[in-house]
């Protein structure tokens, strides 16, 4: 029982670990468009897509030269595409 725990506690890390690295992948190519390309950035095309779109406070625009779907620029705290994960705090 202890055993099945502490694997448990470790994999729950490793995900964590993971699933920060990606928002920090995402927080990055977020800012990195925010640098390079604002003046290619326009709102999503519904009030409902911006709205709704993203979580957490996060804003929702398009690129239109990509001919993508709606992204997000998420708070602070917040990344992923829509913004749904939230950044561990580490108490020290």
């Amino acid at each position: 029982m202890k055993t099945a725990l502490v694997l448990f506690v470790l994999v729950g890390i490793v995900c964590a670990v993971k699933e920060k690295g990606k928002g920090e992948s995402s927080k990055r190519k977020s800012e990195s468009l925010d640098d390079t390309s604002s003046d290619h950035k326009a709102e999503c095309e519904t009030q409902s897509e911006r709205e709704t779109y993203c979580l957490h406070g996060g804003t929702c625009f398009r690129v239109p030269s990509e001919n993508s779907g709606p992204q997000c620029h998420c708070t602070e705290y917040y990344a992923g595409f829509r913004c749904m994960y939230q950044y561990a705090t580490i108490d020290e």
